[in-house]
């Protein structure tokens, strides 16, 4: 676990805008809506990033994160093709917005 975070931890620091990216470490940068799991929600910093990765491993996610205001937010995520189905999931998971990679704009729920 220990390289794996690692690894996340260096991409988000060249990544501070925003990733999105397989369990392997590949970025995902095109092909639908992203969708942000409810069980990840309030991961911040490296015990959040801990957090997340161990849902990811266990649940088959991606793993997302961001900079804001100086602090490192992650989440698990599922990437939607469809638009409606992403929106529906976003609500359900309680979600304020999901990501629209194509467009590269989040998308208020």
């Amino acid at each position: 676990m220990y390289i794996m975070l690692e690894m996340f931890l260096k991409i988000a620091d060249e990544n501070p805008n925003g990733f999105t990216a397989t369990l392997q470490g590949e970025l995902v940068t095109e092909g639908g809506f992203v969708v942000a799991e409810k069980e990840t929600q309030n991961s911040f910093g490296v015990e959040g990033l801990r957090r997340v990765l161990e849902y990811a491993v266990s649940h088959n996610t991606l793993v997302g994160g961001w900079k804001e205001n100086e602090s490192y937010y992650f989440d698990a995520s599922r990437l939607y093709k469809s638009r409606d189905e992403a929106v529906k999931k976003g609500l359900e998971n309680n979600q304020i917005a999901i990501y629209d990679l194509d467009k590269k704009e989040v998308v208020y729920l």
